[in-house]
């Protein structure tokens, strides 16, 4: 005779702790597997960018890219509009204006790109300059890290910025812990989130050497720059101005999300993957890097800032408000700009700068 026999109650037990167990077991591991192929990936853009970046130098007499309209001078908006601009941040703004209304079309009706010259483009905006020059779309996914979940659903949903939306202070602030500034909530702003990028331009790609005659950080967060009267743009910034390229951030993620917590990048253990001068990437931890420093803010090798977050931007380590200390911000304000080091040296340095190649065009 054959005699069927069920299961117990004790051996389904032991099959679901069995489970479980292989659950906590695999699931981490599956979850570093995830977040280091999307490392990968960020890393692949921003070698990707920096093919660009070096292609663009060539084409425009050693010129890093960034915003180049010029104070004074008449510039053609995709509207027909003609704008001439006071100054060269002034030209910035209606520069990143036209490069977007060009590249998405939305040059009238209720989407028109407005300008925004409440806030200062070269901060989160240089990158348009090489998207443009590269042929990418408004928006484009090699400026955004794959773990960048709320870059991408911005990127895709470019005219969803009103009320009720997700985008930063679409719906008023946030609340304490967050940056607060009444220009987030204006329409021109909040616009702007689709086109940003995940990797933010080292400032002295775009920022003078000149001690007291520069665009200047402020110590309590990291979204306003302070220009002093008379402080302007220089003309342009050239690639052999640059001391020793294998040892300068040219573009780097702002966040470093292949980790469970993303951490800003200014945290001594924060590994935030970075584009070199001469193309490479470097992964060593931010502490590692030299100290920043400002004549300006009588801080020679230790200049620090304080953290805050965006709405809908990672957190400080311990949530709102928590282990907010001032940190170094290190190669966004490096001692001497462009002529400075970011990192130990790892080749012989260039000589003085001369004429050629790098003369402004």
């Amino acid at each position: 005779m054959l005699v069927r026999r069920g299961v117990s109650l004790v051996e389904l037990l032991v099959c679901v702790v069995v489970l479980i167990l292989l659950g906590f077991v695999l699931v981490p591991t599956v979850q570093s597997a995830r977040l280091d192929m999307r490392g990968m990936g960020s890393e692949q853009n921003l070698r990707r960018i920096g093919t660009g970046a070096g292609q663009y130098a060539l084409d425009n007499k050693g010129r890093i890219f960034g915003f180049n309209w010029d104070a004074g001078e008449q510039y053609m908006m995709p509207d027909g509009r003609v704008k001439s601009a006071a100054t060269r941040v002034q030209a910035a703004a209606y520069q990143e204006q036209e490069i977007i209304m060009r590249l998405t079309g939305r040059i009238d009706g209720v989407f028109k790109i407005l300008n925004n010259d409440n806030q200062f483009a070269p901060r989160r905006m240089s990158h348009l300059v090489l998207l443009d020059y590269m042929g990418e779309a408004a928006g484009s996914s090699l400026f955004i890290d794959p773990a960048d979940g709320p870059q991408y659903l911005w990127s895709i949903t470019p005219t969803s910025y009103g009320s009720g939306s997700f985008v930063p202070y679409a719906n008023g602030y946030p609340g304490p812990g967050y940056y607060h500034s009444f220009t987030m909530e204006q329409t021109s702003a909040r616009q702007r989130w689709a086109f940003g990028s995940s990797y933010q331009v080292a400032t002295s790609a775009w920022n003078s050497d000149a001690e007291y005659q520069r665009v200047l950080p402020i110590e309590s967060h990291p979204h306003a720059y302070s220009i002093g009267s008379g402080v302007d743009l220089p003309a342009g910034r050239f690639t052999d101005e640059v001391y020793s390229p294998s040892a300068k951030v040219w573009m780097f993620e702002e966040f470093d999300r292949d980790r469970t917590t993303a951490a800003y990048f200014a945290h001594s253990f924060s590994r935030v993957a970075k584009l070199m001068y001469d193309g490479s990437i470097n992964n060593q931890s931010t502490g590692q890097a030299n100290m920043s420093g400002l004549v300006e803010r009588f801080s020679l090798s230790d200049w620090r800032q304080t953290y805050l977050p965006f709405e809908h931007f990672p957190l400080p380590v311990l949530g709102p408000g928590q282990n907010n200390e001032p940190m170094n911000t290190r190669w966004m304000w490096t001692s001497g700009g462009l002529r400075g080091l970011d990192y130990p040296l790892s080749e012989p340095p260039r000589g003085p700068r001369v004429k050629g190649m790098g003369q402004q065009p």
